[in-house]
């Protein structure tokens, strides 16, 4: 009568003990899920990254070409390149070193190419109209004073846009998610 007992007791641990096929095959499955559903939104999320990211080098590079220009008194700008959705520095220094006398002479630094997707739409001096191909120099002074200009980034895939914004006088520049249109003041407004 004990080996009987015994022999129940084990044969209850024995399917207890373990998982069958079917669990097993139910677990994958639901992994497959998850690892699906996790891959197809990391492919909507890294588009996003990069035109976050690649607008936030814009304004940081524009704003350190402010900051030398306030910091060596000279002329330091940022050439836009619409056509190839590139920007580089553009120094007050000729290529020898020696302070340029005029904007042809100055020594551009390598180009900067922005992620693939990503280009410059156009760019707004003031109240001019939009430039949408060929070059374009956002030039601070010795004072870190700029032009305002607005340089609008587009993404494509994602339909997204940034707007940087050199504000004039200052020369301060500011990020704004979408297409940013800044408040004209006149008279009127006070």
């Amino acid at each position: 009568m004990r080996a009987a007992g015994a022999v129940r007791r084990a044969g209850e641990n024995r399917r207890q003990g373990g998982f069958t096929l079917i669990e097993m095959a139910l677990v994958a499955v639901v992994l497959g899920i998850g690892i699906t559903l996790v891959a197809v939104n990391l492919e909507l999320i890294v588009p996003s990254t990069k035109m976050s990211a690649a607008s936030r080098r814009l304004v940081a590079l524009l704003s350190d070409c402010r900051m030398h220009a306030l910091t060596h008194s000279k002329p330091y700008g940022v050439e836009l390149d619409l056509d190839g959705s590139r920007y580089r520095i553009v120094t007050p220094l000729r290529e020898d070193g020696v302070v340029a006398l005029s904007r042809e002479d100055r020594f551009a630094l390598t180009w900067n190419q922005l992620p693939e997707g990503i280009r410059i739409e156009s760019v707004v001096a003031g109240t001019a109209a939009p430039v949408t191909a060929g070059p374009y120099l956002v030039d601070f002074s010795p004072s870190g004073s700029a032009p305002p200009t607005l340089i609008y980034l587009r993404q494509e895939q994602m339909q997204k846009d940034f707007t940087l914004q050199v504000v004039g006088l200052t020369g301060r520049v500011d990020l704004h998610s979408g297409r940013f249109q800044p408040q004209v003041v006149n008279e009127a407004s006070f």
